[in-house]
């Protein structure tokens, strides 16, 4: 899930391309994130420490 920069969150929302908060965020809050292609399905994998 690395493989896109973070958004840039210095910038005016409206002067910045569209795009990447989500990520940015799941980032923040998530302890791990993971992601693989499983032949034809994608896994997206989030654990949190509680």
């Amino acid at each position: 899930m690395a493989a896109k920069e973070d958004a840039d969150t210095e910038t005016n929302p409206m002067d910045r391309e569209q795009g990447g908060m989500g990520i940015l965020i799941v980032k923040n809050i998530m302890n791990e994130v993971s992601y693989q292609r499983l032949g034809e399905t994608n896994q997206l994998t989030m654990k949190k420490k509680l």
